[in-house]
């Protein structure tokens, strides 16, 4: 009850603050056309039809995954979860699930990393986004993974690489493997220190791009890393959606965190 008041008064808050709307107000040219032409895009692109139809498959969905043990949220061990109540509490709202998509759409990165693909509903939207991104995402729960491949496949998406693994131990993985990455969505493990080592780690590997957290006023502990990741630069770049907090790594951006009602 109080962490349920407490983010309702954090998103009153939010709401108070947030600005900007279709980019008024927005000196930087390069944030002013990512608010403007990518996260307020009307346009109605036909993948939205095939993601409208995942989201009603997946919800009316009858199967059964055993629940998982690791990140912030732990259940009893043998205790299983519907399909679609893993699409409710565990995948990412439906517009911000789209504007992955667009975002990847307009700035076509070449290598995405996903941390946190639990059935892999976001995985998807920013598979379709580009078909020439690869995008390597992370699970540590086996029997989600597993799933989630199956999706995959079964849905012909040839861009995705998923592993089933601890983060901790794929972070040296993707440095080794992979060419910096233009776009990190960190959605997993949602703890005020992992959420500041994850962080860390890629914007020191990034050059340009995007790093997305997610459920950044899940918790006091979420908030906080927010709060701690914007005081500890002055010259970060930022967005704040309330639920998705957006780090634009880019050379030569003028700071400041945009509050944006979303």
């Amino acid at each position: 009850m109080v962490k349920e008041f407490s983010r309702s008064y954090n998103y009153l808050d939010y709401l108070l603050k947030s600005k900007h709307r279709h980019g008024h107000g927005i000196h930087s040219p390069f944030v002013f056309e990512f608010v403007s032409k990518v996260m307020f895009d009307k346009q109605v692109y036909p993948e939205y039809s095939y993601f409208n139809e995942l989201r009603n498959h997946l919800a009316n969905s009858r199967d059964k995954i055993p629940a998982s043990t690791l990140g912030a949220v732990k259940k009893d061990p043998g205790t299983e979860r519907m399909i679609g109540e893993l699409l409710n509490k565990s995948s990412v709202r439906p517009k911000f699930a789209k504007l992955l998509f667009r975002m990847i759409r307009h700035y076509k990165p070449k290598t995405v990393i996903e941390l946190g693909t639990s059935i892999g509903v976001s995985t998807i939207h920013m598979a379709k986004g580009n078909p020439g991104s690869q995008v390597i995402t992370i699970e540590g729960n086996n029997d989600i993974c597993n799933y989630a491949r199956q999706l995959f496949k079964k849905q012909n998406i040839k861009n995705i690489k998923a592993i089933n693994g601890l983060f901790d131990d794929y972070l040296p993985y993707f440095e080794k493997n992979y060419s910096a990455p233009e776009m990190v969505f960190i959605d997993g493990n949602h703890t005020y220190e992992a959420t500041l080592k994850y962080y860390d780690h890629f914007a020191r590997l990034m050059q340009e791009g995007f790093l997305i957290l997610d459920d950044i006023n899940w918790s006091q502990g979420m908030k906080k890393a927010w709060h701690d990741i914007l005081s500890g630069d002055a010259n970060l770049t930022t967005i704040d959606l309330f639920f998705l907090g957006i780090i634009i790594k880019r050379k030569s951006l003028t700071p400041g965190n945009y509050i944006i009602r979303f």
